[in-house]
């Protein structure tokens, strides 16, 4: 399961490079640099899945030859580097959650207009989240002593701090929306509603997927071997870098977009940086109206659009 997922994920990080190659602006190069590390953390968990597997394959054949733990020197060798190859996957894991939360909060960020206030509490729930992981891989793998934490919560919390991040962010986009619909064109209030459908969609996917993670480790007895365990768990570091990068490839491809563009009849309206056009607090963001040379024969929503143009 975590290999054809990496093969989803493998291709979109192909397509997202070649958006983000033939991108211009401020904003590529955080995401050049958050997509680049996903793309390697997702690689790295990967490759010690794959090493663990056939490490525990090897533990199992020195069983069967009599190799046993803790009697045989090469048994103790083989089920302490599996061990650090756990202790390894649950690091990458939190590190890789740091790094996809973290361009989202970036993005949350950008969409309320680099409003730094709206971001404190999604950064303050990163920091929490990662101190978790870290604990709870910390203690699962070599400490027993100290106050336990179940590791669920860090997954919970995970899911709290991605519906917040979404929440707010599609919420934003939404009040611009509903400003944007006053000037009563329906092509830019739907590319508005797609932006939000994007934003939903792909973060929900990763929600689902950590959610049935913990309910499936919750509903089963931890001594039962299950293999829907190992794929719910192999499953969580792809879709957790598929989720950020699909949003990057609908966006460059035209499904969605930051800079919002339609015309009306013979006159072009442009929402220059759409969360900010309505804000009404930097002039920079203002609303942007060209208006033509009116024909005769312009009336309706037209002549609004002329008169709302003279005043702006």
């Amino acid at each position: 399961m975590e290999i054809f997922l990496h093969g989803i994920l493998f291709v979109l990080l192909i397509a997202a490079t070649y958006l983000l190659c033939h991108r211009t602006g401020a904003g590529r190069r955080p995401l050049a640099a958050a997509t680049s590390m996903m793309a390697i953390l997702a690689a790295l968990q990967l490759g010690v899945h794959i090493r663990g597997t056939v490490l525990a394959f090897q533990i199992l054949r020195l069983a069967v030859e009599g190799e046993v733990y803790p009697q045989s020197a090469r048994a103790i060798h083989a089920t302490d580097l599996f061990a650090d190859l756990y202790t390894m996957e649950d690091f990458l894991l939190v590190t890789n959650n740091l790094v996809a939360d973290s361009l989202f909060t970036y993005r949350c960020f950008v969409v309320w207009g680099s409003n730094i206030r709206v971001v404190i509490l999604p950064m303050v729930m990163v920091f929490t989240t990662t101190l978790l992981g870290y604990l709870c891989a910390y203690q699962d793998d070599y400490s027993s002593s100290g106050p336990y934490i179940d590791f669920r919560v860090a997954f919970l919390m995970s899911v709290l701090t991605n519906v917040v991040l979404m929440a707010l962010t599609a919420g934003r986009i939404w009040w611009v929306r509903r400003d944007a619909s006053v000037l009563a064109y329906s092509a830019g209030v739907r590319r508005y509603n797609t932006v939000i459908a994007i934003i939903l969609e792909s973060g929900a996917i990763y929600c689902v997927c950590v959610i049935f993670y913990v309910i499936v480790v919750s509903v089963l007895n931890p001594g039962d071997f299950t293999p829907l365990v190992d794929i719910f768990r192999g499953s969580v570091p792809q879709i957790m870098n598929i989720a950020p990068t699909l949003i990057i490839v609908r966006v460059g491809l035209g499904y969605g977009t930051t800079e919002t563009a339609c015309a009306i009849s013979d006159r072009q309206i442009e929402l220059t940086s759409p969360v900010s056009a309505f804000a009404g607090h930097d002039p920079a963001h203002s609303l942007v109206i060209d208006i033509r040379p009116r024909h005769d024969s312009d009336s309706g929503t037209d002549g609004y659009l002329d008169n709302l143009g003279k005043q702006v």
